[in-house]
């Protein structure tokens, strides 16, 4: 995981497809029906710009928003006034007191390079997670990688601003690369400014994690 989402910051709500209301909407559903009890207090891995947490504080939600880019906390705390902003790695947070749900949204568990720091993600993630807690979150699968990605490129644009986006599935190592260049549009005639991105995202499922009290406390919950 390198630094993810810098250039990419200023663009990134007006290219993103989901509705971040659509999005608490169904995240309020899941813990409704997989959790013993709805969650008070929620941490939002990765949560970007805010505008998931944002919604999920609309809802009634008690939200922790963690994320290692400050570009994208910069925006959050203009999405997210009430929640509580965190420049962190999800794979080591840090804390003050514990919660009893977290979710992961938009893939972001994909950017973690291999299975170990996923594991590390999760351990970090129990120390902080009451025994009953639900994690919920969503990750490309390996057949969208090949089918959609694959290597093929592609222009997003809209008054915001482009993105030239190339894609390197690489079916032997799981992995696919992303490499984006980001043009914002001109102010009083100079470039507002232009980024170079890197990443690279993996395989993965899709499933909801019970947090336990017992060994390490995680066991699969469901699949959605």
């Amino acid at each position: 995981m390198g630094n993810e989402y810098t250039a990419t910051a200023a663009l990134y709500d007006g290219f993103r497809g989901e509705s971040p209301n659509m999005w608490a909407a169904y995240l309020d559903e899941l813990f409704g029906i997989y959790g013993e009890k709805k969650p008070k207090t929620v941490i939002d891995l990765a949560c970007g710009t805010g505008t998931v947490t944002a919604a999920l504080c609309r809802l009634g939600y008690d939200m922790i928003g963690v994320d290692r880019s400050e570009d994208m906390l910069a925006l959050a705390q203009r999405h997210a006034p009430d929640a509580l902003l965190l420049h962190q790695d999800m794979r080591s947070i840090d804390l003050y007191g514990t919660a009893d749900g977290a979710v992961c949204c938009l893939d972001s568990v994909n950017y973690l390079p291999t299975g170990e720091d996923f594991i590390r993600m999760l351990s970090s993630l129990h120390k902080f997670l009451l025994p009953g807690s639900l994690f919920i979150f969503d990750v490309n699968t390996e057949k969208r990688f090949a089918e959609k990605y694959g290597k093929n490129d592609f222009i997003l644009e809209n008054k915001n601003g482009l993105i030239a986006w190339s894609c390197d599935w690489k079916p032997r190592l799981k992995r696919c690369d992303f490499y984006l260049s980001c043009f914002l549009p001109e102010k009083d005639g100079l470039p507002a400014g232009k980024g170079r991105e890197i990443r690279a995202p993996r395989r993965g499922a899709v499933g909801i994690l019970l947090f336990r009290q017992a060994d390490k406390g995680i066991c699969e919950k469901d699949r959605v």
